[in-house]
């Protein structure tokens, strides 16, 4: 038997209570057969993100490769960390966030992981190639700066998807997150130009990440409700 909520493996004879998440099995105690069968990963993805008692848990899975809390987020801190860490957090956080927002969404869309990787390893050559020839290390650095608003436009196409209709007005929009970066990091390819850069940087973190709290609050209101 499984949990119908976690899918892990329940333990006992006609166990009432799951031993992993603590969810109650009404579905299975109610079943004359007294079997359950096993959910697929999908199915255990959604029910592990969507269900009130596992604090919005997602388990390792081939959809989402990674344990993850997936809850709201404080958004000064998260804004405050991708600041100070020029960006590194944030992709740190958007690895393995962006992983679970497909899962939600459905959605069949661009490969975000070649995205991903792709502004990880632009990024990394554009740091290597400064120290030899700056023109190389500026165009790296171009690179990356397309690569990665590619990644964020599908980032928040998944989003918008997963979002219930009445949150989708309220998130921020893919065509301003997308300004936001590319503006960012294109005023600051100069050292005067960090002045103006930061505070966008900043503006886009803040969007980002309230909108991630958006899109979670609306999810916990569609499933009391």
């Amino acid at each position: 038997m499984f949990c119908s909520v976690c899918g892990a493996s329940l333990t006992g004879y006609s166990p009432r209570f799951c031993s992993n998440c603590g969810a109650e099995q009404r579905a299975q105690q109610e079943s004359s057969s007294g079997a359950a069968t096993e959910p697929s990963p999908g199915i255990v993805a959604a029910q592990s993100l969507l269900a009130p008692d596992a604090s919005w848990s997602v388990g390792a899975t081939p959809n989402t490769g990674s344990f993850l809390e997936v809850g709201r987020v404080e958004v000064g801190m998260m804004t405050f960390l991708s600041t100070i860490t020029l960006g590194i957090y944030f992709l740190v956080w958007l690895y393995k966030s962006m992983r679970v927002y497909r899962t939600l969404s459905g959605r069949a869309g661009a490969n975000l992981e070649q995205y991903f990787w792709g502004t990880v390893i632009a990024f990394g050559s554009a740091i290597i190639l400064s120290l030899i020839t700056g023109v190389l290390g500026v165009l790296a650095l171009i690179a990356g700066i397309v690569v990665e608003a590619l990644l964020i436009n599908e980032v928040i196409k998944d989003r918008d998807a997963a979002a219930p209709a009445n949150i989708q007005p309220l998130l921020p929009s893919a065509g301003l997150l997308v300004t936001l970066l590319v503006v960012g990091n294109v005023v600051s390819l100069t050292i005067c130009g960090l002045i103006i850069g930061i505070p966008i940087a900043v503006w886009f973190y803040y969007q980002f990440f309230t909108g991630h709290n958006l899109l979670i609050e609306g999810l916990e209101r569609g499933q009391r409700g």
